[in-house]
């Protein structure tokens, strides 16, 4: 396997993680890492520091993915109809999608459909639809490509924390557990199964409570083994109040149990002990597909 240079950007609210990893037959090393708030009111500020860099690392990304914030997408889960063919599914979306947005317009959109629960008797499925602005993606599109990079993969955080977890931890292949991505007045959590997302919500609070009432339904629900996360912000009482009234152990996603750090990564050394900030990041320029 010849070394490949791959990069990976995430953010949430003001603030954007960019990494660059070194893969080769030997194994997975961080070789560039750089965290920087928003200066720009440009919609695509979070690839300000990709673009700036000087980097020779930086230079030899041969791809490049984005882990897009929450807030940035339209996230939406209902039943459909698993009879129905792709197309048809896709008229559905626009359809639910339209009830609830007034001023939805289908055509300024893209849409990526996962499927969560299954009931094959009802032929029906749990669906979790992720809307992203098309315009948003043409305009990461060409910044890249007037650098001479290649947009890989867009997808969530929520999606890139994922890849990371089942990258470094892979035991939770075969596992029930709750991964929850925390940023400022918001927390998306889902439910992993085997590997698999089968359940999908999201809370908009400042409140703590609020919070821990999503937690608890979805444990309720599905008697998780263990609570995993992510992301810019955590409450320290939330931590305290999930291990105390759910008996869940919450453990922060360190994407780096499987990945070496190049010494030459100095600004490692401010994640100690945070590296769950970076999971979106590093996920999302591991995946493939």
């Amino acid at each position: 396997m010849a070394k490949e240079y791959v990069a990976g950007i995430s953010y949430t609210g003001e603030t954007a993680q960019t990494v660059v990893l070194e893969v080769s037959e030997n194994g997975t090393q961080l070789r560039f890492l750089e965290e920087h708030v928003r200066k720009s009111t440009a919609e695509t500020w979070f690839l300000d520091a990709f673009l700036s860099s000087r980097d020779r690392i930086v230079d030899k990304a041969s791809r490049v993915s984005i882990a897009l914030d929450h807030a940035a997408l339209l996230l939406y889960t209902f039943p459909v109809d698993t009879s129905l063919t792709r197309p048809e599914q896709n008229e559905h979306v626009q359809w639910e999608l339209a009830t609830v947005l007034a001023d939805f317009k289908p055509k300024e959109f893209i849409n990526d459909l996962h499927y969560l629960a299954i009931q094959a008797r009802e032929q029906t499925a749990d669906v979790f639809v992720v809307n992203v602005r098309r315009s948003l993606i043409f305009s990461i599109q060409a910044l890249l490509a007037d650098k001479k990079f290649d947009l890989h993969i867009a997808d969530t955080n929520y999606f890139g924390a994922q890849h990371a977890l089942l990258v470094n931890t892979p035991a939770l292949k075969t596992s029930r557990v709750l991964l929850a991505g925390f940023s400022r007045g918001r927390m998306d959590v889902g439910l992993l199964h085997n590997g698999r997302l089968v359940d999908y919500r999201y809370a908009l609070s400042e409140s703590p409570e609020s919070f821990m009432r999503l937690l608890r339904g979805l444990s309720e629900k599905h008697a998780p083994s263990g609570l995993y996360y992510f992301g810019m912000d955590r409450s320290a009482a939330l931590v305290a109040d999930v291990r105390e009234q759910l008996g869940l152990d919450p453990i922060a996603v360190n994407p780096f149990q499987r990945i070496g750090v190049s010494s030459s990564v100095r600004a490692f050394a401010q994640f100690a002990g945070s590296e769950h900030r970076l999971a979106s990041a590093v996920g999302i320029a591991l995946r493939k597909v």
